[in-house]
């Protein structure tokens, strides 16, 4: 579709829309509505064939322009989900050089930090260690948002019978209480 075919108040919308993470009443404002009429008026804006055509065009060039398909997105997702944290140790439990760690479990790793730790001062200064923190990009998170993306849970509830249940179970037994994305009470 080309920008053209939305009025220049349909292709501000638009352009705010994908540039504000998706939210349409924001985008609405953004737009020239006034924020008593934002919430209407961007549930118009979102059933119009012609505004939906502009931000799946959007998307579908911004995803071929970064090279990224809803596979890679998933597989991204899936490393940080079933990552298998012994992979970034050796035998002796000692970390491995990021060269010898599973290309899976380095795309899981948030951060690397490398502290140096010395004995002494001066000339009688020596290296004696180095702390190494490794951090890895949220697991239960992942898995939410995989299950989500594959239809196995809506909005944070599992769809598939009886499995609810069983994982409700194994979380009160191993896992610790989570309030809100992941912070421990």
């Amino acid at each position: 579709m080309k920008k053209a075919e939305l009025s220049p108040k349909q292709q501000a919308f638009v352009d705010a829309y994908l540039s504000n993470g998706k939210n349409a009443m924001q985008a609405a404002i953004a737009a020239g509505y006034t924020k008593k009429s934002a919430k209407a008026n961007a549930a118009r804006m979102m059933e119009n064939d012609g505004i939906k055509k502009a931000i799946r065009k959007a998307v579908d060039k911004a995803s071929e322009t970064c090279q990224i398909s809803f596979e890679r997105w998933l597989k991204e997702y899936l490393c940080v989900g079933l990552l298998d944290p012994k992979d970034v140790f050796e035998d002796d439990e000692s970390v491995k050089q990021i060269k010898n760690i599973p290309e899976s479990a380095r795309r899981a790793i948030a951060s690397v930090k490398v502290v140096e730790m010395f004995d002494g001062q001066g000339d009688q200064k020596q290296a004696i260690g180095l702390v190494k923190e490794i951090r890895f990009h949220p697991k239960l998170q992942a898995l939410r948002d995989v299950g989500e993306a594959l239809g196995f849970l809506k909005k944070g509830k599992i769809e598939i019978p009886g499995v609810e249940a069983a994982l409700y179970e194994i979380s009160e037994k191993f896992l610790p209480k989570v309030v809100n994305r992941g912070h421990a009470k």
